[in-house]
């Protein structure tokens, strides 16, 4: 038994799962709660007698009155037709004529992108102006219909955890690689760059959580010199102090039942809280509110996540920054007191010189390492940091009701953190994520011919279905080795360095998760937990890593390394370690912490 569970353990969990379902399916229908009102036929009602009218009296008109075309006919024109109308501009779309190929925002300006399909011709339309007799506007959720989601609802190819990769709207434009000559040689690592605007926060969850004091251990800096920038940063994102997004019934019947044995779970080292996400929920002028139309996983319509490519627009708009496009930077050298960033245009490859008194590089991990293994004379390897992650689905006791109908959040919604060092040293961290409709399509593929005939009991299953992504701490988990290669452009070889340590701790944390399902209402199907390659958590850094006295491969605590004056790293390069917790709003708040308080003198 235990090698076909082995062998098969998909087959096995749904085999289980359309046992209980079938069971619960015939439970209420024998209590009338899952009867289907018969359609009803025709009433019989009679049809009414036909009415009978008399021919109306004849009335005396004038000639005029009831031949006013004869009247009307131009003496002077040869027809003596009249003349034909104005014409009247009118609308002229077709549907599925256009396809949306992005939005551009400027301020408050919306241009829209779109493709003719039938020839391919580009057209750049404001928020409020016509196209082909149709006024631009943005849509709301219960005006949308299936051709509008059509291209929106595209999903990327499956990771290793059976989870597709998320896209924005459609389209891969945050993952595309522009400089094929640069790119990064990999084995068995998911390890991603993005020349995007906004990099890949155009498709990252949203989850803000800021670290502990224990996570801080080790780095050169506390909490207490991290929390200011944390409020900074939140300030930067537009978000309200109490600013959160609501939930959905299913995640709130499983919060409140963990509410109820909050003491038990406590005892037992798994705490929980609410997901605070990134998300604006109300409208601020131009900008969108969440319309909560569940598409969060595809990418959100209405720009409610946040995106760095926001912050990064209002910047250049206020005259702050300039930004130069095209560029792709290979070395940082020092000449006569300045520092010399040398790049290539990506058009044509021609050189771009730039100069500076200082430079803050966060090129994202990838290219960060690429950039400073080229300006410095490090030979050796390093070693970038990451969080394992694994996928345990949980089978909820009962639904909440008609969730497929509800208009919700598909963000992650609850967190989990599970302390016990009898299974790990540092906390597990767990992020619970409700119904989408991406788990039908995904239960269908993986059974393939049975997916229709189990229709009914996989859309119930899905209602009940959460599905827990777990991250593991940066010294349980793979690390991953980057190695410049000789080249011109200083091309990286990536090589993972597996730890198995890492898997009993994520198999550990689903039995005891198991152990305590009476606490959840729910089953974890602790036989169906999946990893991901090193990397498929894209929490990623401490290539560079900060500590008080830097080595030569680390970084002092202004992300400044040895030999390298006046170039702070603010990326997630310079954390110090990766928590098993989201390190995004850390590395944010990092970043705004070297670039407001750095010691400047020096600067030319």
């Amino acid at each position: 038994m235990t090698s076909f569970l082995q062998r098969h353990p998909v087959a096995f969990f749904l085999a289980v799962v359309a046992i209980l379902l079938a069971a619960i399916v015939a439970i209420e229908a024998a209590l009338g709660l899952g009867q289907w009102k018969a359609a009803t036929g025709g009433s019989g009602k009679a049809a009414p007698p036909a009415e009978t009218k008399l021919t109306p009296p004849m009335s005396a008109t004038l000639a005029e009155q009831s031949y006013p075309e004869t009247a009307t006919r131009p003496l002077f024109t040869p027809t003596r037709r009249p003349a034909p109308a104005a014409p009247v501009a009118g609308n002229t779309m077709a549907k599925g004529q256009f396809t949306l190929q992005g939005v551009i925002r400027v301020g408050g300006l919306q241009i829209a992108l779109l493709r003719e399909k039938s020839n391919g011709k580009m057209h750049r339309v404001e928020k409020g102006k016509e196209v082909n007799g149709v006024t631009l506007a943005s849509v709301e959720p219960e005006d949308w219909t299936s051709e509008d989601l059509a291209g929106i609802k595209e999903i990327g190819p499956d990771g290793k955890s059976g989870i597709p990769r998320k896209l924005h709207l459609g389209s891969d434009f945050p993952y595309r690689d522009v400089d094929h000559r640069s790119a990064a040689d990999a084995e068995h690592v998911t390890m991603l760059r993005s020349f995007a605007r906004g990099g890949l926060s155009n498709v990252w969850g949203g989850v803000m959580q800021p670290l502990s004091s224990g996570d801080l251990l080790r780095w050169p800096i506390g909490l207490s010199e991290l929390a200011p920038h944390y409020a900074e940063v939140r300030k930067m994102m537009d978000l309200a102090r109490d600013e959160n997004v609501r939930v959905s019934a299913q995640s709130q019947a499983f919060y409140d039942d963990l509410e109820r044995h909050q003491k038990d779970l406590d005892r037992q080292g798994i705490h929980f809280d609410y997901a605070r996400l990134a998300v604006r929920t109300l409208d601020a002028g131009e900008k969108k509110g969440c319309r909560y139309c569940g598409l969060c996983l595809y990418g959100c319509p209405y720009d409610a996540i946040f995106n760095a490519a926001n912050v990064l627009r209002r910047l250049v708009l206020q005259g702050n920054v300039s930004y130069v496009s095209g560029v792709i930077v290979d070395r940082i050298a020092s000449r006569n007191g300045r520092l010399r960033i040398e790049a290539r245009s990506t058009p044509d490859d021609g050189v771009r010189i730039f100069e500076a008194g200082r430079v803050f590089l966060a090129a994202g991990v990838l290219e960060t390492a690429r950039i400073a293994l080229n300006s410095t004379n490090l030979k050796s390897a390093i070693l970038a940091r990451q969080s394992d992650i694994f996928t345990l689905p949980m089978l909820r006791y009962r639904s909440s009701g008609q969730i497929n109908r509800e208009r919700i959040s598909t963000l992650s919604q609850i967190v989990l953190r599970v302390e016990d060092e009898d299974i790990c040293a540092h906390p597990v961290h767990l992020q619970l994520y409700g119904y989408n409709d991406l788990y039908i399509s995904i239960l269908r593929s993986r059974l393939g011919r049975l997916g229709v005939p189990m229709g009914r009991i996989l859309d119930r299953a899905v209602q009940r279905l959460f599905v827990a992504f777990g991250y593991l701490h940066s010294e349980v988990s793979s690390a991953i080795r980057i190695t410049r290669l000789a080249t011109s452009v200083g091309r990286l070889h990536l090589e993972s360095l597996a730890n198995v340590e890492s898997h009993d701790v994520g198999r550990a944390v689903a039995r005891k998760l198991l152990r305590n399902r009476k606490y959840f209402r729910a089953m974890p199907l602790w036989f169906d937990v999946r990893f991901g390659e090193p990397g498929s958590g894209h929490r990623i850094g401490g290539s560079f890593p900060m500590r008080r006295k830097p080595k030569p491969h680390e970084s002092n605590q202004w992300g400044v390394l040895p030999g390298l004056e006046g170039v702070h790293l603010v990326d997630a390069s310079v954390l110090s370690s990766i928590s098993a917790a989201p390190i995004a709003f850390t590395a944010m708040a990092n970043a705004h912490r070297i670039g407001s308080e750095c010691p400047l003198t020096d600067a030319a």
